[in-house]
């Protein structure tokens, strides 16, 4: 049985990994105390692991100001310096480093690959540069390292899905901007079955978007919610007041991206769910 670290155990991603996966592998979960504490004390907890996952890391809801800037980087590249280090002084060296990414370090024009560098300007894009710069390093340390550049994760248990519920089930469908932004996801159950890809799989290694491969728009997610309701009211906010009310933190709402998954196709992944519709339709069932 594989021996995993993980950090980010209490999130949403990585609660649901070891809900679904506590049968098959076995769980060092590292706390934030461990992630800026001493290093010695990290090592120790981590020597021996067959494989690290790093999903720490504030979030990125809510008003960006000042202090939220301070901690959104250093609880992603603080704590990402940290691991590598305390991974270097192991005694058995871990084999695999998996650190979560996001396609936000995309500008929002176009279609993105995997060797897209058509990367935005803003601040959050510059904390993905800076996080997975980090996260590079640890090939210096003769680790594996895959960077998982995630979009909108579904899951009935976190991220949009549970944010959104409450006003879409009562038929108000709020729409940042025109809607019109990117809008890539991946369903829970499909990003599990690629981390088990990951853990497994040798040839894992680099940068991987982790997407689905169809392209959609905000819009596109909220008129299947629509559907599904039957009838809806649809509330468009403007882009000034989501940044008068959020500062920087409106351009997670109004700068999506489209991302494909070319590395995951070529490499024969069989998305469970390609299409946002099946994927919201079976969380809404659920």
């Amino acid at each position: 049985m594989k021996e995993i670290a993980i950090s980010g155990s209490s999130g949403f991603v990585g609660s649901e990994f070891i809900k679904r996966k506590g049968g098959e592998y076995r769980f060092r979960k590292l706390e934030r105390k461990d992630l800026y504490g001493n290093r010695t004390k990290l090592s120790e907890k981590i020597n021996g692991s067959d494989v690290v996952m790093h999903f720490a890391g504030r979030s990125i809801a809510g008003r960006i100001n000042r202090k939220a800037k301070k901690e959104i980087l250093s609880s992603r590249v603080v704590t990402t310096h940290n691991l590598i280090e305390a991974m270097r002084m192991c005694g058995e060296t871990p084999g695999k480093f998996i650190v979560a990414s996001a396609t936000g370090i995309y500008n929002d024009v176009g279609i993105h690959t995997e060797k897209s560098h058509a990367f935005a300007d803003h601040f959050l894009a510059e904390v993905v540069k800076q996080w997975e710069q980090e996260a590079e390093k640890a090939k210096e340390a003769g680790i594996k390292t895959v960077i998982m550049r995630m979009g909108v994760v579904l899951g009935n248990n976190g991220g949009i899905m549970k944010k959104m519920k409450p006003f879409y089930e009562r038929g108000l469908l709020i729409i940042p901007g025109q809607g019109k932004q990117g809008f890539s996801f991946i369903h829970i159950n499909d990003l599990v079955l690629i981390l088990d890809k990951f853990i497994y799989d040798e040839n894992s290694n680099g940068v991987y978007n982790v997407t689905a491969p169809e392209v959609h728009t905000y819009n596109d997610f909220a008129l299947i919610w629509g559907m599904k309701k039957g009838m809806a009211i649809r509330l468009k906010i403007p882009e000034i007041l989501l940044k008068v009310v959020l500062d920087e933190g409106a351009v997670v709402l109004t700068r999506g991206q489209k991302a494909i998954p070319e590395r995951l196709m070529n490499e024969g992944y069989s998305f469970k769910y390609s299409g946002l519709k099946e994927a919201m339709l079976s969380i809404i069932k659920e």
